[in-house]
Parts: C-alpha cells; sequence; structure tokens
C-alpha cells in the first residue's frame, strides 16, 4: 500500500510519487502500444507484478525507488532502450503531465524562470532526493542531484529528459547536457546545461 503524502521517508530512502508510474506507463501506450503494456505487466514479477496488475500504485501515493526502479529495468529490458530511448520515454510522460493551465504557464516562462521553481517541483515527485540550481545564467545552468539514493542510469536518464522537455516547453532551443560527476549508479549527479533561447 502506499504512504501518502506527509510522511517523510526514512532517512536515506527516496520514495517516488505514483503519478511517475502512472505517467511512464502511458507514455509507454502512446510510444509503444497497449500490447507492449500488457507484455510489460505479463512479464512482472513480485511486489512490481501486484502493483500493475491490480492497479495499487495511486497518483498520488508514495513507493520506495526500488519499486520504480524495477519498473524501469523491466520497460528497459523488454524494449532494449539506450539512454535516447530512456529520455523519449520521459519527455512522452512529461508531455502527458503537462496540460491546460500548466502548459500555457510553462509556455509563457523564460528558461531561468523554470529552472528557478525546478527544485521545488522535483520534491513533487520525489521525496528524500534533493535538486538545486548550483548557477544559472543566460544560456547556461549548472545543476546538482545529491541523496538521490537507488538511482540508476534509468532514473538519471529519466530525470535529464524531462529536464530537457521543459526547457524546451519554455522556449529553449539547442539543449544540451554534459554531465560532469556522478549519474550511472551514484546517488548524485553534477550537469552542465547549455542552449540557446
Amino acid at each position: 500500500m502506499p504512504i501518502q503524502g506527509g510522511n517523510r521517508p526514512t532517512v536515506g530512502r527516496v520514495r517516488v510519487k505514483g503519478v511517475n508510474f502512472i505517467l511512464l506507463l502511458d507514455a509507454l501506450v502512446k510510444i509503444y502500444g497497449q500490447d507492449t503494456r500488457q507484455r510489460i505487466e505479463k512479464e512482472a514479477t513480485g511486489e512490481l507484478a501486484d502493483a500493475l496488475r491490480f492497479g495499487s500504485v495511486v497518483l498520488g501515493g508514495w513507493y520506495d525507488v526500488e519499486l520504480y526502479r524495477s519498473l524501469w529495468h523491466l520497460i528497459g529490458s523488454q524494449l532494449t532502450l539506450d539512454e535516447g530511448g530512456i529520455r523519449r520515454l520521459t519527455q512522452k510522460a512529461a508531455a502527458l503531465s503537462v496540460n491546460g493551465i500548466y502548459k500555457a504557464l510553462a509556455k509563457i516562462s523564460t528558461p531561468s524562470m523554470l529552472i528557478s521553481l525546478s527544485s521545488k517541483v522535483f520534491a513533487n515527485y520525489y521525496e528524500g532526493a534533493q535538486f538545486r540550481v548550483k548557477e544559472s545564467r543566460p544560456e547556461y545552468i549548472a545543476c546538482e542531484w545529491s541523496e538521490c539514493v537507488g538511482f540508476d542510469k534509468y532514473l538519471w536518464n529519466s530525470v535529464l529528459g524531462g529536464a530537457v522537455y521543459f526547457l524546451e516547453l519554455a522556449g529553449a532551443q539547442s539543449v544540451e547536457y554534459r554531465v560532469l560527476e556522478g549519474g550511472g549508479n551514484s546517488s548524485r549527479m553534477l550537469v552542465d546545461i547549455t542552449y540557446r533561447s
């Protein structure tokens, strides 16, 4: 059962909001079709199988990062996703999450304005993990994610895919990033992002 908002995770534990699972699965259907989602659900085992088959993941619930990572690993192994594929799937999920007023607000924002709100937004999706902008100037952002215990290449590429999507939505063009430190199986990642306005 999900732990509902308000409860803080145990120190060193990261929890992921249920909306992440739901949007990832919706994006999977949009890109690869319902039959692919059904195949993923059929291949799932253990707690993940129960969560997928019985719909026990709810939008506002909080779940251990291991369950979310298991979903990503299953999708990645079934579809043989490379880093670009992970980011494309995340960008589709991000696009599905933004509608109505939020889309209009993002479109009238600047990349710098949008990035200034990012730590608050990140905390709405990942509890116990930290995000901060180390430096922001025109067409350049240095970002640091920390305390992301349990993250791996799937989750890091997912986070980067979402960041690129939202920057582009706010008008950034030719967005490029460079991982300076961490990523992989590290609980920390330092990234430089450049773009054109």
